[in-house]
């Protein structure tokens, strides 16, 4: 594993020799410290903060933890460094867990003007088993089934990562909402990670709901022309299966066209919302 390395050659040397790395803060200097005394941060930083983890934590727990954020604001006041400290083992584990390490070590130590944060995450979580369900209209769409295969990224044998795993269902009803599906939802979700083994087994289920069709246009800002102009550049008919590829298609026409300088075409989906009974969506132009 590469491993991320940012003080002086010295404790390069070490930390090559013990399989980890250390990344001090970035406050403007070579290891974030005083040339005089070797432990005070420069001028610009409230603290040192140094972080002995692999590269691919390294950024994630200077951005993500209070420590990280607040050792260059301007507002820190000093009463602040002990409350800071204390929450910052539990979210470097927030973190490793959101990686996929659920049995990581973390040892923070502190001492007037520095932090110091080991990290070794332990192996890492891999998925099992990843089950997906359709339920409603679109299971025997083939054409809509098509283009979901499975959970995206999350395959078994891949590492199980808490971003892929929450971004695989919005693919999911995105796909499906993209087909018509507008009401699609994620009706269950289930990661059961086995901390001793390592794997995570994935259940999700996504209900379709109905596929909804195109409504009539609202048209808006049209005042020099006929609305049929508009009417007759639209590549679908009101009551036809809505598809956003026709509505993107009708957005070109309607740009590509000699009457408009600017416009767009969008669902009005707070109307559908707003109407669960409604089986068509209406077209703002």
């Amino acid at each position: 594993m590469l491993l991320a390395v940012r003080r002086a050659a010295w404790l390069v040397l070490l930390a090559l020799a013990a399989g980890c790395a250390t990344a001090p803060p970035t406050d403007g200097g070579d290891n974030g410290t005083d040339p005089k005394d070797g432990t005070a941060p420069r001028r610009g930083a409230n603290y040192a903060f140094d972080i002995e983890a692999p590269q691919s934590l390294v950024d994630e727990i200077q951005r993500q933890t209070l420590v990280g954020r607040w050792q260059r604001r301007e507002d820190f006041d000093k009463i602040q460094f002990d409350g800071l400290v204390a929450r910052l083992e539990e979210e470097v584990q927030a973190i490793l867990r959101a990686q996929g390490h659920f049995q990581g070590k973390v040892a923070v130590t502190s001492s007037p003007g520095r932090v110091r944060v080991s990290v070794t995450p332990g192996p890492q979580t891999m998925v099992s088993t990843a089950r997906l369900r359709i339920t409603g209209p679109a299971r025997d769409d083939r054409d809509t089934m098509a283009l979901i295969q499975g959970i995206p990224d999350l395959a078994p044998g891949r590492p199980f990562l808490s971003p892929a795993w929450q971004g695989a269902k919005r693919a999911i009803v995105d796909i499906l909402n993209r087909q018509g599906y507008l009401r699609a939802e994620v009706a269950s979700s289930e990661a059961r990670v086995d901390v001793a083994a390592a794997t995570a087994a994935l259940e999700l289920e996504v209900a379709s709901g109905p596929r909804i069709a195109f409504g009539e246009l609202e048209i808006q800002g049209l005042q020099r022309y006929d609305r049929r102009v508009v009417e007759n550049l639209r590549p679908f008919t009101p009551g036809e299966p809505y598809s956003d590829a026709k509505l993107q298609a009708f957005q070109l026409r309607l740009r590509g066209s000699a009457f408009f300088s600017s416009v767009s075409a969008l669902p009005d989906l707070i109307a559908l919302q707003n109407d669960p009974k409604a089986e068509k969506v209406r077209i703002q132009v």
